[in-house]
């Protein structure tokens, strides 16, 4: 999960106190992370899954569109 949270290219969007992150690791599975903030720049993160084909789709496509 770690390498999600380093990792570039990533799509990485704050929704209020709310941070999700997607991006590959590094053999080249499209993890996605849901952190909630817990304090100031402390998160806890409350998910992460495998994104599926779909998904890598839209935020392969979200990086074209040059959205980081």
């Amino acid at each position: 999960m770690l390498q999600v949270l380093r990792a570039r290219p990533r799509i990485r969007q704050h929704l209020g106190a709310v941070l999700r992150i997607a991006a590959p690791t590094a053999d080249g599975q499209w993890i996605a992370v849901a952190l909630v903030e817990d304090g100031d720049d402390e998160y806890l993160v409350v998910g992460a899954r495998q994104l599926d084909p779909a998904e890598v789709d839209v935020v392969t496509k979200m990086l074209e569109g040059g959205q980081r």
